[in-house]
């Protein structure tokens, strides 16, 4: 059950963050699909393809560090990930409303973001506002990390060669 429950919280931080970033980065250019069905739909922002992920544990909480190899990318990277840090921090501290949102398993705990720009990038530090949530934190940072990695978001990534990103060890 706390798997499910964990798949349903990564299900709704990961839900916040593709609707922000895509309403950040705005209309996605339309494109001729390709003749085989094979190929899907890339869901990635423009913006965030190719940026390089990386998760480890800080005191308290976990440090999130994205980083663009596109250079002239950095200033709006820095700009979106501001704006997505505010929305996920802002809806892990929303009250639950109405029914629909009556379980507390597609929840994220309350959490602190601090958003500071870094070469080429930024460094999210992430850190729960209640002590006893750090596990759940951390569990959700793990999923976090294989989900991007399994996005298209990585697929560049995975293109050169990266065969796998590092995993968080509590």
């Amino acid at each position: 059950m706390k798997a499910l429950a964990t798949a349903a919280r990564v299900a709704a931080a990961s839900a916040v963050l593709a609707a922000s970033a895509a309403a950040i980065a705005g209309p996605e250019p339309q494109a001729i699909a390709p003749s085989s069905s094979a190929e899907q739909v890339r869901r990635c922002p423009m913006g965030l393809r190719g940026v390089s992920f990386a998760i480890r544990p800080t005191t308290g909480g976990v440090t999130v560090e994205l980083r663009t190899p596109q250079l002239r990318q950095v200033s709006a990277l820095r700009d979106q990930l501001r704006d997505i840090a505010l929305v996920v921090e802002s809806y892990s501290k929303t009250p639950i409303r109405g029914v629909a949102m009556a379980s507390d398993q597609a929840r994220l705990p309350p959490l602190d973001l601090q958003v500071d720009d870094v070469q080429a990038g930024v460094r999210v530090i992430i850190r729960p506002l209640r002590a006893r949530d750090l596990p759940e934190l951390l569990d959700l940072a793990r999923a976090l990390e294989l989900f991007w990695w399994r996005s298209d978001c990585s697929e560049d990534l995975r293109a050169r060669g990266l065969k796998s990103l590092p995993t968080i060890q509590a």
